[in-house]
């Protein structure tokens, strides 16, 4: 700075400015100048003592260059950095002056103006709109094309700084802009940062101007600015693809070039790493795949390094950033990691609560709808809360009720009822607000789900929340409110019996009562909406859950209030959810009446007057396939809570498939065809295993089949619901079905029929035995009595659990009976690697034991399952025993024990028939 300068007084300084010597007030502006530049005090002591006007006045007046060029830079020095000093050079109407002085003939002069009016235009103060008025605009753009490269870059910063709004896009956009900026984008690296800058204002929000950038063929070379060393450069070339990217299908790799450059200008300090994070928000706004790739980047975690920085902003005197912050935890809670780790510390949780006390209603809102996820996750930071207020405070508060109440344990509940009080959870139930409504359904819903404690929760002050559940199943019309509020009655109807007579006082009333049918058949009937049909359906099999005291009295009032009739009609229904809920009541219906005519109640299994039913293809299987579980439910092995939605299959024909693959795989093969040889290099025989060896390996390996085979099968089913083992080993070998007692007394018959049956001297004869089993059956009492029980007891049971207990049952419930027997005969005769006539005869072996075992899932569960494992007993006990010698007391005693056998079978098939229902 001078000397002159810093020994002359401002006062002096400003008087010179009106002097009439020329070189007089040429040194006073330079001096003002000079001394206001990085000087905020000196600044504003100089607009005190209005300096700014007398500058205006020589800009407006005079006509020396000297004095117009230091003119125009002291206003905008003035303008530089403060609002008082762009308020006062505005105030003085200094823009005109500065507009007309850009038509100048001297360069300095419009290069001074333009810079000037680029200090004025950085500012929130500047007359944006003044800009777009006459031909203003015009003298802008015209300085786009100038040869001046600074003059250029300041007409670009001008511009980037008054667009603002979608009309100015369109008049820029309109007057070639576009095309200018895209030729400056090959300058010089100011001229080009300022040229992307006006680019990005440009096509912000504005998908016309994108579309028309994109199409200048300008994406190319904003792409390759990505990799400008400079990181502004870097940063509003990603703010103008991203702005093209709503208009202009972008290839993917670019899109990730955009992320990556991005992810890494976070870490820049500065502006550029403050306007960062705020381009990252735009660019994958609503785009999932983007979102994952930017976590896939590890961004989100460079942003949560911020967290410090979003406590700061809880408290922040800004009421805008308060409700930012309260979005922000928002957005980061939604991932269940962050709501166990970064959403524990005390400085985001406690800051957050206080939030609920804000003065603005605004920030309440915000806060609670951040609080609503944050109480999902039950971590250590809870807290119970509602506050009075408009219909979208009311909404997140009860959400995030619902929200803390999910899974909570019964002292979370008490403590929130004790707030919150009956009284206004039913006026909650009742409000004007559908949305609020719903949401206070569902922490009803949640509130009742658990213990016989939690649903007598419902019952307090005269059960008054279960009256206003009810009168708004009767009244309401939006399906997610009647949803809501099926799911509230189906969790009191898992209740004891006072809870579902309460239900059924509701859903069936006495036929004299004000509804002769029952509320549920609308839900049923409603085709609009699947999940009502699935909540209703779910109410009425909580209602009839077997195991329950008063069960046949409940399925005698809903079979009279129209319900059973529906719910056949509803075999077929078009969601899978519904069909399979379905499947599994009528099952309970069955059930419930079979417990009944066994206990000699007088409950009616026969169908309404008016009503008759002929079962599809389909129902058939589903009742075929799902048979067992209707014993595993009257003996109690089924789930008595009734909450765990069950198919009509415990596996669907995705885990059939894999699970044989893994059998077939893992077991089948390197047990029954590798076993031995692994056992001989085990044991270091090369020459062979003895006979007796190889016996007895025989049973081990087999047994190790067989137990792996049902831990496989009877994992798979915990796989899909860990209470539905009715299908599973120890089932087969219950008393019900008296399986030991049938497999002993068809191994008995089955062996000595075959000692007996004739020809067998012919069969050794004709060397159609295999000379392998015949000399293990030859070699010893040890050797013959493993071979046996592996031949007659152990593989039998094997195949007959995997091919016909999983995978026949399975397929049964998915595809009618013939093609699941085909299937399932299929898959049994090709793992065993036969010949091809041989093949054919297992595989028709296969249909009959596949017939009969589904006879036996509908008719005669005892008699069929003795008839099963005779068959695959005989099958196999008569290659085992085939070679002896046929002695004819033998041969008498065996047909007569089968006859006795078959004789058996017929009775209990004929007794088993005249007690079968069919609905």
């Amino acid at each position: 700075m001078p000397a002159s300068a810093v020994c002359t007084k401002p006062e002096d300084l400003v008087e010179s400015l009106s002097s009439l010597d020329t070189s007089a007030r040429l040194k006073a502006l330079r001096d003002v100048k000079n001394q206001i530049i990085g000087n905020k005090t000196k600044k504003l002591s100089y607009i005190k003592l209005g300096a700014v006007p007398r500058v205006v006045e020589i800009l407006a007046s005079d006509t020396d260059i000297p004095l117009l060029v230091q003119s125009a830079a002291a206003v905008g020095s003035f303008a530089c950095g403060t609002d008082a000093g762009v308020k006062a050079v505005l105030d003085s109407g200094v823009l005109p002056h500065l507009l007309r002085m850009l038509s100048n003939g001297n360069n300095k002069v419009v290069e001074a103006s333009a810079r000037s009016l680029k200090m004025i235009f950085q500012s929130t103060l500047a007359p944006k709109n003044d800009m777009f008025q006459g031909r203003r605009i015009d003298l802008i753009l015209a300085l786009l094309n100038s040869g001046n490269e600074n003059v250029s870059e300041v007409a670009a910063s001008v511009l980037a700084r008054c667009c603002e709004t979608s009309e100015h896009q369109k008049a820029l956009a309109d007057a070639g802009c576009l095309q200018s900026l895209v030729f400056l984008l090959s300058g010089s690296p100011k001229r080009k940062e300022a040229a992307l800058d006006a680019l990005a204002a440009l096509t912000r929000g504005n998908p016309d101007t994108s579309a028309a950038l994109a199409a200048t063929g300008a994406v190319s070379t904003i792409s390759r600015t990505m990799k400008d060393k400079s990181p502004r450069a870097r940063l509003l070339a990603c703010m103008c693809l991203s702005n093209i990217g709503r208009a202009y299908q972008q290839e993917w790799d670019i899109r990730k070039s955009i992320l990556s450059t991005v992810g890494k200008l976070i870490d820049e300090n500065g502006q550029v790493g403050e306007e960062a994070p705020g381009v990252l928000a735009d660019l994958v706004a609503n785009n999932e795949e983007l979102q994952k790739t930017a976590y896939d980047f590890n961004i989100i975690e460079r942003l949560a390094e911020a967290q410090c920085s979003i406590a700061m902003a809880l408290g922040h005197e800004s009421e805008g950033v308060r409700i930012a912050a309260c979005a922000c935890i928002k957005s980061i809670s939604r991932s269940v990691k962050n709501l166990r780790t970064t959403l524990t510390d005390e400085r985001l949780v406690w800051p957050l609560f206080r939030l609920l006390n804000d003065p603005s209603p605004a920030v309440q809102a915000s806060a609670l709808s951040a609080v609503s996820n944050v109480v999902l996750d039950f971590t250590p930071h809870k807290a119970v809360f509602f506050q009075c207020g408009g219909p979208m405070l009311r909404l997140n508060a009860v959400w995030a009720l619902r929200n803390l109440l999910y899974l909570a344990d019964m002292s979370v509940k008490e403590k929130v009822m004790r707030e919150l009080t009956v009284s206004t959870l039913v006026d909650l139930v009742c409000d004007s607000e559908e949305m609020v409504q719903e949401q206070a359904l569902a922490f009803v819903r949640n509130l009742v789900y658990g213990s016989v404690a939690s649903v007598q929760q419902i019952f307090a002050a005269d059960a008054a929340i279960l009256h206003a559940v009810e009168r708004q199943l009767c009244v309401a019309t939006r399906p997610e409110i009647c949803t809501q509020a099926l799911y509230v009655l189906s969790n009191v109807a898992a209740g004891n019996e006072y809870h579902k007579d309460a239900v059924m006082d509701f859903v069936a009333p006495a036929l004299t009562g004000d509804r002769s049918v029952s509320i549920l058949i609308k839900f049923l009937l409603d085709m609009s909406n699947p999940q009502l049909r699935v909540a209703a359906v779910w109410c009425i099999s909580n209602l009839s859950f077997p195991e329950s005291p008063g069960v046949g009295t409940r399925v005698a009032r809903l079979r009279d209030a129209g319900i059973q009739l529906q719910l056949q009609k509803m075999f077929d229904d078009p969601c899978t959810d519904v069909k399979d809920r379905v499947k599994t009541t009528m099952e309970q219906f069955l059930c419930t009446d079979q417990m009944t005519s066994n206990t000699g109640q007088s409950v009616s299994c026969r169908l309404h007057p008016s009503a008759a039913l002929t079962l599809s293809h389909s129902s058939w299987s589903s009742v075929l396939a799902a048979r067992h579980k209707l014993y595993c439910c009257s003996n109690g092995a089924a789930n008595r809570d009734a909450k765990v939605k069950l198919r009509a299959a415990p596996w669907s024909c995705g885990v059939v498939g894999s699970t044989m693959i893994i059998y077939l795989g893992g077991l089948h093969v390197p047990l029954s065809y590798s076993g031995l040889s692994i056992v001989s290099t085990m044991l270091s025989r090369d020459c062979g295993l003895d006979p007796q060896v190889k016996a007895i390996s025989l049973v081990v390996l087999q047994s190790a089949e067989l137990c792996g085979a049902v831990w496989l099968i009877e994992s798979s089913i915990r796989q899909f619901d860990t209470r539905l083992t009715c299908m599973s080993f120890d089932q087969m070998l219950s008393g019900r079905r008296g399986c030991l007692l049938a497999a002993v007394i068809a191994l008995s018959s089955v062996i000595l029929w075959a000692l007996a049956k004739p020809g067998t001297s012919v069969y050794l004869e004709n060397n159609h035995y295999d000379p392998a089993l015949k000399e293990l059956l030859a070699s010893g009492g040890v050797s013959l009595c493993a071979t046996v029980a592996v031949c007659c007891g152990i593989t039998p049971l094997l195949e007959e659990f995997v091919y016909r207990g999983f995978v026949l049952t399975s397929l049964a419930a998915y595809a009618s009976p013939p093609w699941a027997i085909i299937t399932s005969s299929l898959i049994f005769s090709l793992v065993h690697f036969k010949a091809p006539e041989e093949t054919l005869v297992l595989f028709v072996f296969g249909c009959i034991l596949g017939t009969v075992r589904l006879v036996a899932a509908v008719d005669a569960d005892a008699a069929a399952v003795v008839v099963v494992v005779g068959k695959a007993a005989l099958w196999r006990a008569g290659d085992t025993v085939g070679h002896q010698r046929c002695v004819a007391y033998v041969e008498g005693l065996g047909c007569l024990l089968l006859l006795l056998l078959l004789l058996l079978c017929s009775q209990l098939l004929h007794k088993e028939g005249k007690n079968k229902r069919t609905y």
